[in-house]
């Protein structure tokens, strides 16, 4: 048994940085997935299908730094936090079930880039874990 869990101060908070740490990472590089390199066959049309990529790229980008200020964020919080105990690990394991939904928004709004329904739920997804 790891002395930091047995210490009488409470759970220690590296293990929930570690987790959190993973996930971020995950979740960050299944965001690069949802681009596809295009298919064709001739070279000359390789710039026009690079260029039909825009969306799906902008939604990345946007989605890559936005996980990228919540992880900062979440970084610079554990700075204040001496101990952990479970409410903290519940709202983490909340918080880190949004952060990893983020692809899946991701990959909606860039394949539908335009529309209210997606617009709606890709509100109602990522704003929760804001």
């Amino acid at each position: 048994m790891s002395t930091e869990l047995a210490s009488p101060q409470g759970l220690t908070k590296s293990r929930i940085e570690a987790l959190s740490d993973g996930i971020f990472a995950v979740a960050m590089t299944l965001l690069v997935l949802d681009i596809k390199p295009p298919a064709v066959m001739q070279a000359v049309a390789l710039p026009r299908e690079l260029l039909a990529l825009w969306p799906r790229c902008l939604s990345y980008a946007v989605s890559f730094l936005m996980l990228g200020i919540y992880w900062v964020g979440q970084h610079n919080q554990f700075h204040l936090i001496r101990r952990a105990d479970r409410t903290l690990l519940w709202i983490n394991i909340v918080f880190l079930m949004a952060t990893s939904f983020v692809p899946f928004s991701t990959a909606l709004l860039s394949a539908y880039p335009c529309g209210r329904p997606r617009r709606r739920f890709t509100e109602r997804t990522l704003l929760p874990s804001v």
